[in-house]
């Protein structure tokens, strides 16, 4: 079987839609939409309800994610199953124009980390230890308004990508987010994080290198602590927070799982101890 990146065997289809609680609305001419809607993979199963237990899972372990959920057209099967996410890149005030009797929210600037560092998305995935998480880093200390803050962030998504097995980390699913003025810059929430490395048709090598190595089952703490030093984090903090996040990461995937699970999601159990197997035979947890 030949693996490739999530991103190269067909990614799923998504549309921008409006929503105002109740009813989709497609957006005409200069509408703006509230939601992205993606379709289930036509490869890889049951991808909606793992996007949703790894953001369910990142959230508990305090990483900002836009808020999202399942949209059922019919029975429970992957064709009927849509995935919506709120737009972080769009605001609502008091003071928004009205469009037809409807509020229209303010378009925010973003921009993700391929553009950010003019690097084109046909080289989204790092090859040869070209350094992204050192350049993307060093944006954030030159340009973010608050650099500890959104710096630490960063980190604990590289950290969760690894943890939840997601070798589909590159720099186009991180991005930087504007203020409505353009004179500030802060990381925008994580998104598009799927645990990869449930499907055996999913490369085993990360998007972005930690400590010089990509292939997920040779990272260690010790690549980690490598890394750290690599960006220009402190070691004693970075690593703490992910001996942090290493510690609590099973019992946060439970618990966002037997959440799901109460909402009628059937299988997601079995996909939560299938995420905790890959951690396992990796040697991440115990």
């Amino acid at each position: 079987m030949t693996k490739s990146h999530l991103s190269l065997t067909g990614a799923s289809g998504k549309v921008g839609l409006y929503y105002d609680g109740k009813y989709w609305f497609l957006p005409v001419g200069e509408a703006p939409s509230t939601h992205i809607v993606k379709q289930s993979h036509i490869r890889l199963k049951r991808i909606v309800w793992n996007e949703q237990l790894c953001l369910l899972t990142a959230k508990k372990l305090g990483i900002e994610i836009p808020d999202s959920f399942i949209i059922h057209l019919g029975s429970a099967e992957d064709e009927d199953v849509l995935f919506a996410t709120k737009r972080y890149d769009r605001k609502m005030n008091d003071n928004c124009r009205r469009l037809d009797g409807m509020p229209v929210p303010y378009r925010l600037h973003q921009e993700d980390f391929s553009q950010a560092l003019g690097i084109s998305s046909a080289e989204k995935y790092e090859k040869n230890n070209s350094g992204y998480l050192r350049k993307m880093f060093e944006v954030l200390r030159n340009y973010s308004v608050d650099p500890i803050t959104d710096q630490m962030k960063l980190w604990d998504i590289c950290v969760f990508n690894y943890l939840i097995g997601n070798t589909d980390n590159h720099i186009k699913n991180l991005s930087l987010i504007y203020s409505e003025d353009l004179k500030s810059i802060r990381l925008a929430p994580a998104y598009d994080i799927v645990s990869t490395m449930v499907y055996e048709s999913s490369i085993e090598d990360m998007a972005l290198s930690i400590g010089g190595t990509y292939c997920i089952r040779d990272i260690t703490r010790e690549s980690f602590e490598k890394e750290a030093r690599n960006v220009g984090l402190g070691n004693k903090m970075a690593m703490k927070r992910f001996d942090t996040m290493v510690e609590k990461f099973p019992d946060a995937l439970r618990a966002a799982a037997n959440e799901l699970s109460r909402q009628g999601f059937d299988g997601i159990e079995e996909l939560c101890e299938l995420i905790l197997k890959r951690n396992k035979s990796r040697g991440v947890i115990s």
